[in-house]
């Protein structure tokens, strides 16, 4: 997936487009951008934009890429340059005297090219690569690297924003996938046989493990891709030359020369690129293998020797002790130990960590087989809850048919008591104005009974006044008179007598006159 130069390569191979012998170049340049002859088709729009780049005066970023040999690995390298970078840069190939057609094909290029007659190693191949350059930043890079799109903006937003840093490393990935480098840490000087050598921390992790995500200053960073400043070459001074090839511990080196003066090395996880990692020196053949063993042993002297003297925190900063501590006392790092041909000391504790590991697989076999039962447990259990579930839904619709009912019910008892209420109202209304009737028939009757009073009171003055004027009548008028006698004595007494007497003369007149006429 990360790369496929391979199966390209098979692919041409297939084709007949690959040639053997004096015609290899022809391969280089059926898989090159950058050469005049190739093969692959440029947009208008990209030919001006390489041109520009190319004839400006002062390239933002200088890329220089020192070659030895592996000329398909270099035109992946650089085919993945021009794909993916947007910012002005210029390209410096130093080549250690390839004797695989790199030369020719670099000589019908537009690049800028350094040709050595001698393999004169990486350190002076960088050197004589910073010694042309002309861009504000520099990035020295493998040809053994294939650059993913983004890989250079964030490293240059880093380098501008934050003047403290000296120089800014991308995440490295492996062709497996797993990570190649994520900063460099040096050993405690507590573990003597390991003290201060460097460190390609959380090596062999998955790529997108998140220790790897965290982006911090580590003690050093791994030069198959990293952008410095320009200008710090000339206060830190050109790599050292004293390391031989193949080209270990000189980056080391130069870091720790740049953090004396008051610079950080930053690890920047947002920037990825692709590694295949050490071609040249392990993976070409084996002759080479133990010429590039030697030269790692004597740099690994040179390089101890060199900074015996320092303290220790110029190599284990304070603020990351914890952390590396930690990673040199934890299994990964004495399986990049075995990996890395470092291992023989360290064999026993690695058979320990062996056992270990074994013993903990056992246990996840033993733990994956318990939840299986489990499982198959629960999945039993899911099935009668299942079952429960269905009559639950249909109790459930049960509840509501009935709760609808009741609603309703509730509704029409509510309208009842409604119009039982307004009944009531009205009930109300009328015993009040029943209540108000009565207080007035009782205000009548009180008057009445009052009236009654009164009369009775009449009556008996009456009676009373008629028992005086009984017991005042004269002998001839006796209660035993009769009514004729009585009347006129009554009559004679009050002076109607007279009265009554012209009355009936008038009566007498006006009907006997009636009879007359």
């Amino acid at each position: 997936m990360f790369f496929q130069y391979k199966a390209e390569l098979e692919e041409a191979e297939e084709g007949g487009v690959v040639r053997k012998g004096k015609d290899r170049d022809r391969v280089v340049r059926t898989y090159s951008l950058g050469g005049v002859k190739s093969r692959r088709k440029q947009s208008p729009q990209t030919k001006a934009s390489i041109d520009r780049r190319e004839k400006k005066g002062t390239p933002l970023v200088s890329i220089i890429i020192p070659v030895y040999n592996n000329l398909e690995l270099t035109c992946q390298c650089l085919r993945s340059i021009h794909d993916n970078t947007e910012d002005d840069y210029e390209i410096i190939v130093v080549d250690n005297a390839s004797q695989d057609g790199t030369a020719n094909y670099l000589r019908d290029t537009s690049y800028r090219v350094i040709r050595n007659e001698e393999n004169l190693g990486f350190p002076k191949a960088i050197n004589q690569g910073v010694e042309v350059a002309r861009g504000r930043f520099v990035c020295l890079l493998n040809n053994d690297t294939r650059l993913l799109p983004g890989w250079l903006s964030p490293m240059i937003e880093c380098l501008s924003q934050q003047p403290q840093v000296g120089m800014v490393g991308p995440k490295q990935i492996d062709l497996r996938g797993e990570i190649w480098h994520a900063g460099i840490v040096l050993c405690p000087d507590s573990n003597p046989s390991m003290a201060r050598i460097p460190c390609q921390i959380y090596w062999g992790l998955p790529h997108d493990d998140p220790l790897t995500n965290v982006e911090r200053d580590y003690p050093a960073m791994n030069f198959a891709c990293i952008l410095i400043r320009r200008e710090l070459f000339e206060q830190v001074g050109s790599l050292d030359e004293n390391f031989v090839f193949p080209g270990t511990y000189e980056d080391v080196d130069w870091c720790i020369r740049m953090r004396k003066i008051g610079y950080s090395c930053r690890y920047l996880p947002t920037s990825k690129i692709i590694h295949a990692g050490s071609v040249t020196q392990y993976k070409t053949s084996d002759e080479m293998r133990k010429v590039c063993l030697e030269g790692s042993r004597i740099n690994n002297d040179y390089y101890l020797e060199k900074w015996k003297d320092e303290p220790e925190d110029l190599f284990v900063p304070k603020d990351l002790r914890g952390l590396i501590e930690e990673y040199y006392n934890s299994p990964a790092f004495y399986f990049w130990l075995l990996e890395t041909g470092r291992g023989r000391k360290y064999a026993g504790r690695i058979k320990l960590y062996k056992y270990e590991v074994i013993e903990l697989m056992g246990n996840l076999i033993k733990e994956n087989i318990e939840r299986e039962i489990e499982l198959d447990r629960a999945i039993e259990y899911a099935d009668e809850v299942k079952e429960h579930a269905e009559e639950f839904e249909m109790e459930i619709k049960k509840n509501k048919e009935l709760n609808s009912y009741i609603k309703k019910y509730v509704v029409r008892l509510e309208a009842e008591e409604q119009a039982k209420g307004d009944e009531l109202d009205k009930a109300r209304e009328y015993a009040d104005r029943l209540e108000q009737e009565i207080k007035l028939k009782a205000v009548e009757s009180d008057k009445a009974y009052e009236q009654i009073g009164e009369l009775e009171n009449l009556i008996s003055q009456q009676e009373a006044k008629n028992q005086r004027e009984s017991q005042s009548l004269p002998p001839s008028v006796s209660n035993d008179s009769s009514f004729p006698r009585k009347l006129s004595y009554y009559l004679k007494k009050e002076g109607l007598l007279p009265t009554l007497k012209r009355s009936f003369l008038f009566i007498g007149r006006r009907l006997w006159g009636k009879q007359e006429g």
